[in-house]
């Protein structure tokens, strides 16, 4: 009993400290405030209000205080998502900016990953591009 009680204190103080390493690794981590974010792709073309509502997102999403999000932010290795969860935050974002996920035909137009923060708005801005929805 005694050696069971000791694993499971030794694996609750290894997932803490984890835990404490990820968090302190997004706090310190070298983003861009959200003026450079939105002027970043407005030299592409995208509007403010795209970037801006992207940049917003990620970083209520990841909660952490001082976390900057980068267009390289890559959603596998800082967000650490994939499938699903990338699924529901696209459903939770969209709606912000008036969109709605295109049906799966339109979809295939779309050819590159998306691996970054950077391919997101992209993303987000050929979607608005090709709806009916007007984002001011």
């Amino acid at each position: 009993m005694r050696f069971v009680v000791q694993l499971l204190l030794t694996i609750i103080v290894i997932a803490v400290v984890a835990w404490w390493r990820r968090q302190r690794g997004l706090a310190t981590h070298k983003g861009l405030s959200r003026e450079e974010f939105v002027r970043y792709f407005a030299e592409i073309d995208v509007p403010d209000v795209v970037s801006g509502e992207v940049y917003d997102h990620f970083r209520e999403m990841v909660g952490v205080r001082g976390y900057r999000p980068s267009p390289t932010d890559s959603f596998e290795e800082t967000f650490k998502m994939s499938g699903e969860d990338f699924d529901d935050e696209l459903k939770e974002l969209l709606p912000r900016l008036g969109l709605e996920i295109p049906h799966s035909g339109k979809l295939r137009d779309w050819t590159r990953p998306l691996a970054t923060l950077s391919d997101l708005v992209q993303w987000i801005n050929w979607v608005r591009s090709n709806s009916k929805a007007e984002i001011d």
